[in-house]
């Protein structure tokens, strides 16, 4: 006969945590993917929720009350909320622990990947005649309408007009040089930039 299954320590040490607003449940040990920019909460362990979940080196907004508890904080995912020791970088992104401090009881750690929002591909739609320009050349001047490839993750400031576009917006370009600058939709960090030439 088979028997009811025990709640072991694998099974009521599962962190519960949000990213972006939706739940998700992780394993001890896990790996936890996500996005530079994205809002993460955790909100403490299944079944126990009276437990002490220490985001590493992250700095709160209240500097001074600094119990180790961080258990319903809002933390969005930026380098500049960390203390720099604290993550391990790499070309891809950085990664920081959060661990369970328990005194009476073994310590369970899980790793969070943060990735950095890349910008796969970038083309211009002519309005008038539906040919797509890549950067790369010179362009006749017009409306284009802009594509990126993710199309939410960046913003494009055209030259250094503080006036941001997104994938879908109609770009004027008159003829000249016109600097891009392509930047995180979420932190704002730049990540990528280049010049296009429109003749008359």
């Amino acid at each position: 006969f088979l028997s009811a299954p025990k709640i072991d320590s694998i099974q009521s040490n599962i962190l519960v945590y949000a990213l972006d607003g939706k739940i998700h449940f992780a394993l001890p040990g896990e790996n936890i993917l996500a996005k530079e920019g994205q809002s993460f909460i955790v909100y403490g362990l299944w079944p126990n929720k009276e437990e002490i979940i220490n985001i590493k080196g992250y700095v709160g907004l209240n500097v001074r009350k600094n119990e180790g508890q961080d258990v319903d904080e809002n933390v969005y995912l930026t380098k500049g909320a960390f203390i720099p020791r604290y993550l391990e970088e790499n070309r891809d992104g950085w990664k920081f622990q959060i661990v369970r401090e328990n005194k009476t009881q073994n310590s369970v750690e899980w790793t969070v990947k943060v990735e950095k929002r890349k910008l796969k591909e970038v083309f211009l739609l002519n309005t008038d005649n539906n040919t797509i320009y890549k950067l790369d050349k010179k362009i006749p001047s017009g409306k284009y309408i802009l594509k990126t490839n993710p199309e939410k993750d960046v913003i494009l400031i055209l030259d250094k007009y503080p006036l941001p576009y997104y994938s879908g917006d109609v770009l004027p370009l008159d003829a000249g040089k016109h600097h891009l600058c392509f930047r995180d939709n979420y932190t704002f960090q730049i990540v990528r930039e280049e010049d296009i030439y429109v003749s008359p």
